[in-house]
Protein backbone atom coordinates (compact mmCIF):
# COMPACT_ATOMS: atom_id res chain seq x y z
CA UNK A 1 0.00 0.00 0.00
CA UNK A 2 1.20 3.48 -0.81
CA UNK A 3 0.50 6.14 1.83
CA UNK A 4 0.69 9.90 1.38
CA UNK A 5 3.48 11.67 3.21
CA UNK A 6 0.84 14.21 4.30
CA UNK A 7 -1.80 11.76 5.53
CA UNK A 8 -5.07 13.24 6.77
CA UNK A 9 -6.11 11.47 9.96
CA UNK A 10 -9.53 11.72 11.60
CA UNK A 11 -9.76 12.71 15.27
CA UNK A 12 -11.35 9.40 16.27
CA UNK A 13 -8.53 7.31 14.78
CA UNK A 14 -5.62 9.65 15.56
CA UNK A 15 -4.51 7.70 18.67
CA UNK A 16 -4.02 4.44 16.83
CA UNK A 17 -3.61 5.38 13.17
CA UNK A 18 -0.06 3.97 13.04
CA UNK A 19 -1.30 0.62 14.33
CA UNK A 20 -4.05 0.53 11.68
CA UNK A 21 -1.51 1.37 8.96
CA UNK A 22 0.86 -1.38 10.10
CA UNK A 23 -1.94 -3.96 10.16
CA UNK A 24 -3.09 -3.01 6.68
CA UNK A 25 0.48 -3.01 5.31
CA UNK A 26 0.97 -6.53 6.70
CA UNK A 27 -2.21 -7.72 5.02
CA UNK A 28 -4.10 -8.23 8.25
CA UNK A 29 -7.77 -7.44 8.41
CA UNK A 30 -8.81 -4.17 9.95
CA UNK A 31 -12.56 -3.81 9.89
CA UNK A 32 -14.29 -0.59 10.72
CA UNK A 33 -12.07 2.07 9.22
CA UNK A 34 -12.23 4.07 6.02
CA UNK A 35 -9.46 5.08 3.66
CA UNK A 36 -9.58 8.09 1.37
CA UNK A 37 -7.69 7.41 -1.83
CA UNK A 38 -7.21 8.92 -5.24
CA UNK A 39 -10.04 7.62 -7.43
CA UNK A 40 -9.33 4.56 -9.54
CA UNK A 41 -11.15 6.10 -12.51
CA UNK A 42 -10.63 9.39 -14.33
CA UNK A 43 -14.17 10.72 -13.75
CA UNK A 44 -13.87 11.04 -9.98
CA UNK A 45 -11.24 12.64 -7.81
CA UNK A 46 -11.35 10.63 -4.57
CA UNK A 47 -12.76 7.36 -3.27
CA UNK A 48 -13.77 6.42 0.26
CA UNK A 49 -13.12 2.73 0.86
CA UNK A 50 -14.13 0.64 3.86
CA UNK A 51 -11.08 -1.36 4.99
CA UNK A 52 -13.12 -4.57 5.12
CA UNK A 53 -12.91 -4.58 1.31
CA UNK A 54 -9.13 -4.89 1.50
CA UNK A 55 -9.08 -8.49 2.69
CA UNK A 56 -7.41 -9.81 -0.46
CA UNK A 57 -3.86 -9.10 -1.52
CA UNK A 58 -5.10 -8.18 -4.97
CA UNK A 59 -7.37 -5.41 -3.69
CA UNK A 60 -4.57 -3.97 -1.52
CA UNK A 61 -2.08 -4.09 -4.40
CA UNK A 62 -4.45 -2.18 -6.73
CA UNK A 63 -5.21 0.52 -4.18
CA UNK A 64 -4.26 4.02 -5.34
CA UNK A 65 -2.40 6.45 -3.11
CA UNK A 66 -3.99 6.61 0.36
CA UNK A 67 -4.57 10.24 1.39
CA UNK A 68 -6.54 9.81 4.61
CA UNK A 69 -7.80 7.44 7.26
CA UNK A 70 -10.96 7.75 9.36
CA UNK A 71 -12.98 5.75 11.88
CA UNK A 72 -16.40 6.35 10.34
CA UNK A 73 -17.79 7.28 6.95
CA UNK A 74 -18.92 10.60 8.41
CA UNK A 75 -15.43 11.33 9.63
CA UNK A 76 -14.10 10.40 6.17
CA UNK A 77 -16.49 12.90 4.60
CA UNK A 78 -15.24 15.55 7.05
CA UNK A 79 -11.67 14.80 5.96
CA UNK A 80 -12.65 15.12 2.28
CA UNK A 81 -14.17 18.52 3.12
CA UNK A 82 -10.91 19.53 4.84
CA UNK A 83 -8.86 18.31 1.87
CA UNK A 84 -11.04 20.32 -0.49
CA UNK A 85 -10.71 23.45 1.65
CA UNK A 86 -6.92 23.04 1.78
CA UNK A 87 -6.80 22.61 -2.00
CA UNK A 88 -8.99 25.67 -2.57
CA UNK A 89 -6.92 27.79 -0.17
CA UNK A 90 -3.61 26.72 -1.72
CA UNK A 91 -4.51 26.67 -5.42
CA UNK A 92 -7.82 28.50 -5.88
CA UNK A 93 -9.28 25.38 -7.53
CA UNK A 94 -10.88 22.14 -6.39
CA UNK A 95 -8.72 19.88 -8.55
CA UNK A 96 -7.90 17.45 -5.76
CA UNK A 97 -6.22 14.90 -7.99
CA UNK A 98 -3.69 17.41 -9.37
CA UNK A 99 -3.19 18.89 -5.91
CA UNK A 100 -2.36 15.60 -4.22
CA UNK A 101 -0.42 14.01 -7.08
CA UNK A 102 1.72 17.16 -7.30
CA UNK A 103 2.24 17.08 -3.55
CA UNK A 104 3.72 13.59 -3.68
CA UNK A 105 6.42 14.40 -6.22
Amino acid sequence: MKWSEHLYVGDQVKRYADRVRKRLNKGKSDVGHYLITLAENDRDQLDIINTMFLMTDRSRDRLPLVLGIASTRGEALDLVRQMTEDCLNDTGTADLRAYFVGEER
